[in-house]
């Protein structure tokens, strides 16, 4: 059973339209995914390349030497959604590697809530998710093209945001309750038979 978001959590994008800011929500975990994609190094060419851009890591800090670099600490739980509705990206990379190929979607679904469209490795997770989910898939060595393009397609991201916000309202915990109802009655109802 996916993880589901709160229907409370639903929110619109906050869209800027002098400025694109790329986000990433990575705790100490994604440090690995850093390392193995390069992750500092293509958000740094980035901001080289485009000058509209900023880049906002919460959690860990990238150490971007930019002015347009915005690093958070961190946020407080019930505030995560409305602070990633301030993006106009969110990025959810991930190194092929068994620890993430057992992860949860639950950021993109956050992104999702937010109204925020989304790039994503194709990795465990987020194997087969794509538009209809407000996102797309990113291959290990495309990141920096994709983040470039992305960036300048308004029009793309204000589509993907639409359906991440359909989405997102279709994966609430309160539209699922009826689902895990069933599965725990019948996990009951095979411990009592045995």
């Amino acid at each position: 059973m996916p993880n589901r978001i709160q229907r409370r959590d639903l929110t619109g994008p906050q869209i800027s339209a002098r400025v694109v800011v790329i986000g990433w929500l990575a705790g100490r975990e994604h440090r690995m995914d850093v390392r193995a994609l390069g992750m500092d190094e293509v958000l740094a060419r980035v901001l080289e390349r485009s000058t509209d851009v900023y880049v906002e890591s919460v959690g860990i800090s990238l150490g971007l030497k930019s002015d347009r670099y915005i690093h958070t600490e961190g946020v407080h739980f019930p505030r995560l959604i409305s602070k990633l509705a301030s993006l106009d990206i969110g990025i959810a990379p991930l190194a092929d590697l068994p620890f993430n190929r057992s992860r949860s979607d639950i950021k993109v679904r956050e992104y999702a809530a937010g109204g925020v469209p989304w790039l994503a490795s194709p990795i465990g997770p987020y194997t087969g998710l794509g538009p209809d989910q407000g996102g797309m898939l990113v291959g290990d060595a495309d990141w920096e093209d994709a983040l470039v393009r992305f960036a300048t397609d308004a029009k793309r991201r204000r589509k993907l945001s639409r359906a991440a916000q359909k989405w997102a309202a279709r994966e609430t915990i309160e539209r699922s309750v009826g689902e895990w109802e069933q599965i725990l009655t019948r996990a009951i109802e095979v411990r009592q038979s045995e």
